[in-house]
């Protein structure tokens, strides 16, 4: 009774040390109770143990057995899963055989028999399964297959085929779980490891094709063409109706999201496991992306006026000329939202808003990287000019405005005889304008004349769907070419979500760099600068530090002897013609040891800090034809308690830098690093 009584509380205890081999508690537990109580009442009446002394050699035994069982029970996980799974079961399995075969020939003819039995059982079982899975496995895997296709196309805006594909998936994984629900399956769920896996696809069919038909019904029922600027108006009541339904498309995610996240066992076999960890990264992409759309519509109605009206500075930006943001800023427009409405309620040239005689604070506006501190001090001097705040600030380039112009087709300009179409129109702003009109008057009426064009065409026209639009102008954020900011928190808040904060700041602890780039000639010079930047970095785990080298090779392709037009070959420096005077900022967080350039040891022209950044200026001028290089040393501490981070900034240039990065002499891949826009790079 006492070893009876040892051994039942033995497997109890195994019981609360937490394994789940079939993943179904009342199962585990009458599994583990009975295999653990059977070993041990097996191994402590062994008939080997009738030669120790003492009546009690039994309880003993079995006392002994139970610690030892539980001591194994909690090895935790060595070297890999099941390691020590083995460890645990292997001794106690092969010990339980031998007290079985050193038995009387009677008993152990009836523990082989009832071992027999239940392996029959298990075989039995498996082969049911196995039925059930060849039938199920075609359309559960096509069915998570086209699942994970509609997510990219939902996230992608592609909202007709994601509704499709949902659909088709949700019908896949109908049937595969019809399939796994089959009498004839169900005996596994006995069977450990084996019920991990029956569990986990039924319930992964189950939940997928649930949550399938929840979203392809909910995308379904949304008519995105209400939701169309048409002259200048949208729909308030549209967007605030979307609401309902992305709660209902949010919970049917977080669903997937529970059930795939539930199934996610160790006891699952690589290639499962692997399926299920893609498909869990695609669901939780999806998901910060549903948020940032719930966020969008819950913030629209009032960033739209439906509250009072809304007023937003738009700067209209060119790389031509430099700027750390990206260029200088040309033109301005105003725009007014009123219940819904979007009117342009100003327009101007940049000089323009110097009531004050800050002619130079306006020129240098743009001079920051990070967007947010150009917005506000956009936001506190515009009062002066116009009498009255902004509620936001939005920039974009001249290649934000080619890719708005495929919306509203070529547009007719007076102040010259000629037609500007999307193709054309970031080389015509950025260079070729300044051959057809010397003179600087008539050339700023002419930029005006494409921008205020282009937004009054857009807003007296019927503009794509919000999907369309945002895939159209996805890149261009991406890129840092399109950035927002608000006054209000939770208006920014949703910029910072989509990506069009134009934030540059240093991430906490990781390693991070940016070359920026001001042109001080004042001049569109910029057209013909070019660059590679390469980073290499070598880190040392145990003294959590960091040497890395930077090299950066500017060129300015500018003709030599040249000095027409003289906006683009002269400027306000006293350099010769076709020179690029700039100032170089070499931004990092690991503090700078040596720079040099073309060869020679240079002292940093002034150094400060700028969000978390350690900040190091170089004032350079590169003559035609001419190439600069610098090399720049650097060493510190990083954070590398979960591996190296490298966050690199690739300024929205006209050629933004070609870009390459070594992580411990290993390159970095990644074509996308060549495009504007901060990048993140995990090693």
């Amino acid at each position: 009774m006492w070893m009876v009584g040892i051994a039942l509380a033995s497997g109890v205890g195994v019981v609360l040390a937490g394994p789940s081999p079939t993943a179904s508690t009342l199962i585990d537990f009458f599994l583990i109770v009975g295999v653990v109580s059977f070993s041990i009442v097996v191994i402590s009446t062994a008939p080997w143990t009738r030669k120790w002394p003492g009546s009690w050699r039994p309880v003993i035994l079995a006392a002994v057995l139970g610690v030892i069982v539980q001591v194994l029970a909690r090895l935790g996980n060595i070297w890999h899963f099941g390691v020590s799974s083995g460890i645990a079961i292997l001794p106690l399995f092969l010990v339980t055989l031998l007290a079985v075969e050193w038995r009387e020939e009677r008993q152990s003819l009836r523990l082989w028999a009832v071992g027999g039995g239940l392996l029959a059982v298990a075989v039995l079982s498996l082969l049911g399964f196995g039925v059930a899975a060849a039938a199920a496995r075609p359309n559960f895997t096509r069915g998570a297959d086209e699942a994970r296709v509609a997510l990219r196309q939902l996230k992608s805006g592609d909202f007709n085929g994601a509704q499709q594909g949902f659909q088709l998936a949700a019908d896949l994984l109908g049937g595969a779980s019809n399939n796994l629900d089959a009498v004839w399956a169900q005996p596994v769920r006995l069977l450990p490891v084996a019920a991990q896996h029956r569990n986990a696809a039924a319930r992964l069919a189950k939940s997928a094709e649930s949550a399938s038909n929840t979203i392809a019904g909910v995308l379904g029922d949304i008519d995105f063409d209400k939701l169309k600027v048409i002259n200048g108006g949208i729909d308030i009541n549209a967007i605030t109706a979307l609401q309902q339904p992305l709660a209902e498309l949010n919970g049917a995610l977080g669903d997937l999201h529970d059930t795939v996240h539930d199934i996610d066992s160790p006891w699952l076999v690589a290639p499962v496991q692997s399926r299920i960890d893609d498909l869990s990264r695609d669901i939780d992409d999806q998901q910060a992306q549903s948020d940032r759309a719930t966020l969008a519509v819950q913030r629209a109605p009032a960033m739209l006026g439906a509250n009072g009206k809304r007023v937003y500075f738009i700067a209209f930006t060119t790389p031509s000329e430099a700027r750390g943001l990206g260029g200088f800023m040309g033109n301005w427009a105003e725009v007014t939202m009123d219940q819904g409405h979007i009117t342009v309620t100003g327009f101007g040239r940049t000089a323009d808003l110097a009531v004050d005689g800050d002619t130079e604070h306006w020129v240098r506006i743009t001079s920051s990287p990070h967007f947010p501190d150009v917005a506000q001090a956009i936001a506190a001097g515009y009062p002066a000019f116009s009498g009255h705040a902004v509620d936001g600030v939005i920039a974009m380039d001249v290649y934000t405005v080619s890719a708005l112009m495929t919306l509203t087709g070529p547009i007719q300009l007076t102040s010259v005889p000629q037609t500007i179409d999307s193709a054309g129109v970031a080389k015509f702003l950025l260079s070729d304008q300044y051959s057809l009109v010397q003179n600087r008057a008539d050339r700023i009426d002419m930029l005006e004349e494409v921008a205020s064009l282009t937004i009054n065409k857009l807003l007296t026209s019927e503009l794509p769907n919000p999907p369309d639009l945002i895939r159209l102008l996805a890149p261009f954020t991406a890129q840092g070419r399109l950035t927002a900011w608000a006054t209000n928190a939770q208006d920014e808040a949703l910029f910072e979500r989509m990506g069009m904060a134009g934030e540059l700041a240093a991430p906490a602890g990781n390693d991070a760099v940016a070359a920026v780039i001001n042109n001080v000639g004042n001049n569109k010079i910029d057209y013909y600068t070019s660059g590679e930047q390469s980073y290499d970095v070598t880190t040392d785990q145990l003294a959590e530090t960091a040497t890395a080298t930077w090299d950066i090779t500017l060129h300015n392709s500018a003709p030599a002897g040249v000095t027409d037009p003289p906006t683009v070959f002269a400027d306000t420096q006293g350099a010769a013609a076709g020179t690029s005077v700039m100032q170089l900022n070499l931004q990092s967080v690991l503090p700078i040891a040596r720079i040099t350039v073309d060869g020679t040891e240079r002292t940093a022209d002034a150094t400060s800090t700028s969000q978390g950044f350690l900040v190091s200026r170089l004032d350079l001028q590169i003559a035609p034809q001419e190439t600069v290089k610098i090399h720049v040393d650097l060493v510190g501490r990083v954070d590398l308690r979960s591996g190296y981070h490298l966050m690199i900034r690739n300024q929205a240039a006209v050629h933004p830098f070609t870009t390459t990065v070594m992580v411990n002499g290993q390159a970095e891949d990644g074509s996308d690093l060549n495009l504007s826009g901060v990048h993140h790079i995990d090693a």
